[in-house]
């Protein structure tokens, strides 16, 4: 069967990708923490493990050995949940957090996931990883932004979900 374009510039990307850098996964929420804040999400040095963190995945650069993407994944009562998702600024647009996106639904998919959400900064980014807009209550998931003085002000979050 023949590949057609786009398969072959995906994995052209992707073996690029992994040439470059590595993805792996811990538990250690606390150090992602630096690069979760530098990266403008609502976090403090000092947050605890987010309630129910199921894994994190940290995308390594091999030359410099320095973590330059992270997330996070968190099952709140059953659902499925994006909790971080971030790329340091001067990484940002090759295609890394689309890897980590892949990396969590693989793992999400391992689990028995149907379904994942998530509280969207960047609604663009997430609508071209798959997602939508999602009907379902900020009280029945994870959710920052409602205290928050940017939120309606300079920050419009959007709740999403993606079928996995």
């Amino acid at each position: 069967m023949e590949k057609n374009n786009n398969n072959l510039v995906n994995e052209s990307m992707e073996n690029l990708f992994h040439t470059k850098f590595y993805i792996r996964k811990s538990m250690d929420y606390q150090k992602l923490l630096p690069l979760f804040k530098d990266a403008g999400l609502e976090v403090e040095l000092d947050d605890p493990n987010p309630k129910g963190l199921l894994t994190c995945f940290e995308v390594v650069d091999k030359k410099t050995d320095e973590i330059i993407g992270a997330s996070s994944i968190i099952n709140n009562n059953g659902i499925y949940q994006v909790k971080t998702l971030a790329v340091t600024k001067e990484y940002q647009g090759r295609g890394i957090g689309r890897y980590l996106m892949d990396e969590m639904v693989h793992e999400l998919r391992k689990l028995g996931a149907k379904k994942v959400i998530l509280n969207a900064k960047e609604p663009g980014f997430y609508k071209r990883v798959g997602f939508i807009e999602s009907p379902m209550d900020t009280n029945d998931i994870e959710y920052d932004c409602g205290d928050c003085e940017h939120f309606n002000r300079y920050c419009f979050p959007k709740i999403m979900e993606r079928e996995i």
